[in-house]
């Protein structure tokens, strides 16, 4: 077989598993293979048109009508380089950059102001009617104040907080999950999809010059648009591109695989035309993808600072987003029965909208043998004490408090940057002064001063570290009561939950005191979660813990911030990169009395732009309502 038709093979058999939401590789290996195809059909001038470069892949559900497109949908040309971006960008004019939103793409059909019909995008010549899913999502408008013929093209899509509170394990991503809910065919099933526009296909009546007025107009018909920025400097499109992948990529609550670039003027679309696949007014740029597959070699069992055991799979290295990772969470132990999970599979292994890599599924189509299944322990791994196992609990416990390892978890955790933030005393520090006695609880910490000749003496450590250690032990004394409370890792309290707790007792002791009765009508605790923090406090271990802070100096008292009313009624968005983090400003100007709001509307009172981002979306809607845009310095001088 000739390599051309072997990749076509290959690429048709990947296309189908991609189609039904099991892929077999990631994207970033079928852009490898599509390419090469592409560039040895060019060569030999073999031209198929069967061939995946030149067909969209078709799956139909049994049970949906098929409906033929209006106009027919082509797919675009990709590139994931910017020397790609700068051959494409022969004609010097203005461009569009939008986000590539990975989820179903749809073209909806309204009349009479009324939406009357929805279809996905199939082949691009016909695809499926889901008027009866479609219907279900929440930010679509059902009625529009247009009452013309009107046709628009959007992705309907998951986001990443909905996909976790849905997601059984049926799905392995929010593309797949987006795909298999639209194509359902009950719609009381359908939850979770949202809907961003992105193309107008016709507007009976309405003229337009460029994208980017049809943009403005369907934003005024209550539609949620893309994100769309606007330049015709082509450093900029790649300086955006750059910020969507290496920054914003991992902060949106919604699942992106690159950037579209399309010429504004609709003019000129006309006389760029298409091939008979692709426009040549518009290319995607492709990130590199979030998921990878790999072999599994082992899987280990670590114990938590709650007792908790967790799988950990260890496989064969992987680059995901330029970090190389050989090891990630397996969840707990019924995600590995209700995956079928077994040593030696193709695992695919992800990194979205999260920092912690993580097993989404065994690729079971993959088996080309018997796999055995992993050894569920029955003995803890640290401490060798019987583990506590029910059949419909999904996670394993060793309720040993002496574990050794759920200790060092502990003194781990209470350090770390969102507790007490104790520099220098990461994972490898810690397991070192516990193996030599140091310490064996975190109330030890504050007691390291008198023994800073001792540690000096230890390799690794030496006066300049041990210094820097006990300069953010003494700092840590300082912090407020919600995050001494978080540092603890009490059950079931998080940073939510210390800081309401903080808020309403405002002193350990008034905490410490408190009835179950009492903590449960705390907000967001609950009976289960009060029982868990009373017990907690009961313990003699615990009270003599708690002594011992108090007499090392450690504040127990909650620091409270009163709110201002310099801001007060008004309401504020952001567009752009600041120069402080986003979350630094939003807190400043709820601290003020304002409110943030995600978008542009009459509502808002102020957009505050960064540099640079007259083109956005935000901005020529605030131009377009007479909404005042200030700078990052001006909202300072607004707080005083």
């Amino acid at each position: 077989m000739s390599r051309i038709n072997e990749l076509r093979e290959q690429l048709s058999l990947f296309d189908e598993a991609y189609e039904q939401g099991k892929p077999l590789i990631s994207d970033t290996e079928y852009e490898k293979m599509y390419s090469e195809l592409r560039e040895l059909e060019a060569k030999t001038g073999d031209i198929n048109p069967e061939s995946p470069t030149q067909m969209i892949p078709f799956i139909k559900v049994d049970g949906l009508e098929t409906v033929k497109h209006t106009i027919p949908m082509l797919s675009l040309d990709k590139t994931n380089n910017y020397d790609g971006l700068r051959k494409w960008y022969s004609v010097k004019e203005e461009v569009l950059i939008q986000p590539k939103i990975d989820g179903l793409t749809v073209v909806l059909r309204y009349n009479n102001g009324h939406l009357i019909d929805a279809i996905t995008r199939g082949n691009g010549l016909e695809g499926e009617r889901v008027l009866h899913t479609i219907s279900t999502v929440k930010n679509l408008p059902k009625t529009i104040p247009f009452t013309g013929y009107l046709e628009v093209r959007g992705e309907v899509y998951i986001p990443y907080d909905e996909f976790e509170r849905i997601n059984n394990g049926e799905y392995s991503n929010p593309r797949a999950m987006a795909a298999g809910m639209v194509r359902r065919h009950d719609s009381s099933q359908v939850q979770g999809l949202r809907t961003a526009i992105f193309d107008l296909i016709a507007a009976e009546g309405q003229e337009f010059t460029t994208d980017y007025d049809q943009m403005f107009f369907l934003s005024k018909q209550g539609f949620e648009v893309v994100n769309t920025a606007r330049t015709d400097y082509l450093d900029r499109v790649i300086q955006i591109c750059m910020e969507y992948q290496e920054v914003l990529r991992n902060k949106l609550n919604y699942p992106i695989d690159g950037m579209v670039i399309k010429y504004d003027s609709l003019e000129l679309r006309k006389k760029l035309g298409a091939t008979s696949k692709s426009p040549r007014w518009s290319i995607a740029f492709k990130f590199p993808s979030l998921e990878e597959f790999t072999i599994l070699r082992e899987i280990v069992w670590q114990v938590g600072k709650s007792g908790q055991i967790t799988p950990v799979a260890v496989f064969d290295p992987i680059e995901i987003d330029g970090v190389t990772i050989n090891r990630a969470t397996l969840h707990n132990k019924q995600f590995i029965l209700d995956q079928d999970i077994r040593i030696g599979d193709r695992i695919v292994v992800a990194r979205a909208n999260d920092v912690i890599p993580k097993v989404v599924r065994a690729v079971v189509e993959a088996r080309t043998q018997e796999l055995v299944l992993p050894e569920i322990p029955t003995k803890c791994p640290s401490c060798g004490e019987d583990i506590w196992i029910q059949p419909d609990v999904p996670h394993i416990t060793c309720l040993n408090p002496f574990c050794r390892d759920q200790i060092i978890e502990k003194i781990i955790h209470f350090c770390s940057r969102d507790a007490m933030d104790i520099e220098g005393m990461g994972e490898v520090n810690v397991r070192t002064l516990f193996d030599l006695g140091f310490i064996q609880n975190p109330a030890d910490l504050y007691s390291l001063n008198n023994k800073a000749e001792e540690i000096e003496k230890i390799e690794g450590f030496g006066q300049t570290k041990i210094n820097k250690i006990l300069e953010g032990i003494e700092k840590s004394k300082n912090l407020p009561l919600s995050r001494l409370l978080y540092a603890l890792a009490i059950p079931g309290v998080g940073k939510t939950t210390a800081l309401a707790l903080a808020q309403k007792y405002r002193t350990l002791d008034n905490l410490a005191n408190a009835s179950k009765e009492e903590l449960a009508n705390v907000e967001g605790v609950g009976s289960v979660t009060a029982q868990g923090i009373w017990f907690y406090f009961l313990n003699p271990q615990t009270k003599d813990m708690l002594q011992r802070f108090v007499e090392a100096g450690v504040n127990t008292e909650e620091m409270i911030t009163e709110t201002k009313e310099t801001l007060t009624g008004k309401t504020f968005v952001l567009t752009g990169t600041m120069s402080r983090p986003r979350s630094e400003i939003e807190t400043l100007i709820k601290q003020n009395g304002g409110k943030v709001a995600g978008s542009v509307s009459s509502k808002t009172s102020f957009l505050v732009a960064a540099p640079g981002e007259t083109g956005t979306t935000k901005y020529q809607k605030a131009q377009q309502l007479g909404i005042p845009i200030i700078s990052e310095s001006q909202l300072m001088e607004m707080l005083g």
